[in-house]
């Protein structure tokens, strides 16, 4: 960051608010451009004290910290007059650490844990139109029968609803789902998962969250890009920025002000600003050779690599770019007609008029405004109101600045393990040192008692009987003197104990201790830092593992949800503003379609729809393993041994889950095909049903129509018989009469 000597301890008050809007020009933006900035190098924001630290502990996780402190604990400082340090450790002092791995463990860790945006029109007409929604549904379920009457008299097909509740509480529930979500609704979520997409919100989430690990601070910044009216979001580094007031809450809500310190090459400053070519020369001039910039010969008037640049195209110079909180003043008088008619106008500033016919009101308007200043110079470009204020539609003369910052209270974890690293790394030092210089057991040998001896009439020379020493370890030497006195002066040979074993032993203890230490500290247990699963670990305390890791790293994901819950809150608000006009009406329209950018552009019409962004957390990894189990179950078998979803389905819902689909709209797309399955069952149930009751009455049909013929054969049969034996009676008589006829009558019988 580039300091101008000229601001150093200087006081500069703020320019006045209570002025002429039209005369807030760039002479006054200029002025807080230099109030801001000098309140900076004034220590008076609470970023410039923390730069230098912030530094340091970023090379800390990048294993890339400063090697001379472990030089001065080890081997002293280096003394005055001399060119080099003087020491006897036998060491590579390349740094030695696992704060990358550890990082990166957190960061990868944090990747599991995403939101999916859920918009909910808060305003009064919204709120009204999903009540009205709501109570239809009731009225559809309540009186289906009658409106199915009304169908078949008036011959008309009426949609039916993809759900029917069957109690209120089933009702209030659909609604809790999202149920009754309205177009603009929809059409909103569209557009800010589009904002995510743009933004690159998986490379700022990450990287913020390595800030937060890092220094226990994250800033990013929504804005409208001009050419595209695309609505974005970008990762602000927390060490160039600048924050007035506010403090006293984590995410620095009430600060009146924000700088943030931005390198522009004079090619830049060309586009942004309209500077003249002198004024951009002298710039140049006045950077050239400092602030990174290596000296250049402007002689020559243009590249030499490239004519279409001028040679100080390359110049880097510092900018802050400024938002500050300001109130302009307008106002407005009514006056009356001599026709009794009131006319509202726009009044000059400061002139007031409190009579009969004219009453003027002032009217005090918070905004936020910008401006760019190239540092050390009198030039500012970029200035006046800020592009699309967003602002809360159940309070509008509240504004929204476009910078978000969140700090989290206390060290930051990278910083409370710097004292570990420290110490991680003097053990490494001082293990290599061993490696080199330790000494493994060995003897000392009083050298004149190997002296002179002779083995079988040969003579042995010292080094022959060191050898056979080495290699029987037998060793022989002598204990009397030359002149054959016996020497008792203590053992010709001794034990030199070895230290290397249980230096290392300590050693290893030291690099467990710290590692512990590191564990407990960052929340990354065994089970999180492990490269490769431990198979003795159990499923139970592998979970448990993880669980106690997410636990100390809630802090964190605390932090990202709150400043990306407010930057998708400014989001929405800025494409209503977008919608407004129909600059990105093309656009927006070929993303989300052109019937739910018409929807929002209505839902964004006078007055706006407020939408209450809610962030729910997406699915894990764990979560998505779980879901395909329990998909697999269901299309082996469900109810009655059947599959309770179709190949199709199955594979619909993993194409959901491996494209991030929320998992409110599996959630939909499973009730709506579980619903047209229980409605298709149904039928089939009934159909059944009239099959089994037309076979019954076929049957007891049958079962009469068997039991009149078995009657009749029955009754025909008696016929027969009855028919039998009275033509048989008949015969007899006829028989009996013809006989009478036939036969003479009997002669009387005489009496004797």
């Amino acid at each position: 960051m580039f300091i101008d000597r000229e601001f150093m301890g200087r006081h500069i008050t703020p320019p006045r608010h209570d002025i002429d809007p039209d005369k807030k020009e760039d002479a006054w933006h200029l002025s807080w451009a230099k109030y801001i900035y000098s309140q900076d190098i004034n220590g008076f924001s609470p970023i410039y004290s923390r730069r230098d630290d912030f530094a340091t502990l970023r090379k800390y996780s990048n294993a890339e910290q400063d090697q001379e402190k472990y030089m001065d604990i080890l081997i002293g400082k280096k003394q005055k007059g001399e060119s080099k340090r003087k020491g006897y450790m036998n060491v590579n002092w390349e740094i030695f650490s696992i704060a990358p791995k550890f990082k990166n463990v957190v960061l990868n860790f944090f990747e599991e844990v995403d939101y999916e945006i859920m918009a909910d029109a808060v305003d009064e007409n919204s709120i009204t139109e999903k009540e009205d929604m709501k109570w239809d549904l009731w009225f559809e379920k309540e009186y289906s029968e009658l409106i199915s009457i009304i169908s078949a008299v008036t011959e008309t097909q009426m949609p039916a609803p993809s759900f029917l509740p069957k109690s209120k509480e089933e009702l209030e529930l659909y609604g809790a789902m999202g149920g009754f979500k309205l177009n603009n609704e929809v059409a909103v979520e569209k557009l800010l998962d589009f904002v995510d997409d743009v933004s690159n919100k998986e490379e700022v989430s990450r990287r913020v969250r390595e800030d937060f690990y890092v220094l226990n601070i994250g800033a990013v910044r929504d804005y409208v890009e001009p050419d595209t009216q695309q609505v974005r979001y970008k990762r602000l580094d927390p060490a160039r920025l600048i924050i007035l007031g506010g403090g006293e809450t984590n995410n620095f809500e009430n600060a009146t002000a924000f700088g943030y310190y931005v390198n522009y090459s004079i090619a830049d400053i060309r586009l942004a600003s309209g500077l003249e070519e002198d004024e951009l020369m002298s710039i140049a001039t006045q950077y050239n050779g400092k602030y990174t910039n290596t000296y250049r010969d402007f002689s020559f008037f243009h590249n030499e690599e490239d004519e279409n640049k001028f040679a100080y195209d390359d110049i880097v110079v510092p900018v802050v770019e400024c938002e500050f909180v300001s109130v302009d003043t307008r106002y407005r008088t009514k006056r009356k007609t001599k026709y009794g008619d009131t006319l509202n106008f726009p009044e000059k500033f400061g002139k007031v008029h409190n009579d009969e016919t004219r009453q003027t009101s002032k009217i005090d308007i918070k905004v936020w405004r910008k401006v760019s200043w190239i540092v050390g110079t009198d030039h500012v470009f970029d200035w006046g109101l800020q592009n699309d204020i967003p602002r809360p539609i159940l309070n509008p003369k509240e504004a929204y600045s476009s910078f978000h910052v969140y700090q989290v209270k206390g060290k930051s974890i990278q910083a409370q393990i710097n004292p570990i690293l420290d110490a991680l790394q003097l053990t490494w030092l001082k293990y290599q040192n061993l490696k080199a210089t330790g000494k493994f057991s060995g003897v000392s040998i009083e050298f004149s008692s190997i002296q002179n001896l002779s083995l079988g009439g040969k003579k042995l020379s010292p080094l022959d009987v060191l050898k056979i020493y080495t290699q029987q370890n037998t060793l022989l030497y002598k204990s009397t003197t030359h002149a054959g006195q016996f020497y008792s002066g203590g053992k010709p040979v001794d034990a030199i104990p070895g230290n290397i074993a249980s230096d290392t032993a300590a050693l290893i203890n030291w690099f467990k201790t710290d590692l512990d230490l590191l564990r407990e500290v960052t929340g990354i247990n065994q089970v999180m830092a492990a490269s490769d699963p431990n198979p003795e670990v159990g499923l139970g305390q592998s979970q448990m593992a993880m669980t106690s890791a997410s636990n100390s790293l809630k802090t964190i994901i605390y932090a990202w949800k709150s400043l990306y819950g407010n930057m998708m809150r400014n989001a929405a608000l800025r494409l209503q503003i977008v919608a407004k006009n129909d600059a990105g009406d093309k656009m927006y329209s070929d993303i989300i379609g052109r019937e739910s950018w018409r929807a929002f552009k209505i839902g964004a019409s006078k007055p706006m729809a407020s939408y209450g962004i809610k962030l729910n957390p997406r699915l894990t990894q764990k979560e998505k393993q779980e879901i395909e189990i329990k998909l697999e179950e269901a299309i082996k078998g469900g109810k009655n041994g059947n599959a309770s979803i179709t190949m199709s389905e199955y594979f619909a819902v993993k194409r959901m889950i491996e494209s991030g689909t929320s998992i409110k709209y599996i959630q939909v797309f499973l009730a709506d095909r579980e619903r047209i399955k229980n409605e298709r069952e149904l039928q089939l149930q009934r159909e059944n049903m009239q099959i089994n009751s037309d076979n019954a009455i076929k049957q007891e049909k049958a079962k009469e129509e068997t039991t009149i013929n078995l009657y009749k054969i029955k009754t025909d049969d008696d016929i027969r018989k009855i028919r039998a034996t009275e033509e048989e009676k008949r015969k007899t008589v006829v028989a009996k009469i013809e006989a009478e006829i036939r036969l003479p009558p009997k002669p009387e019988k005489t009496q004797i």
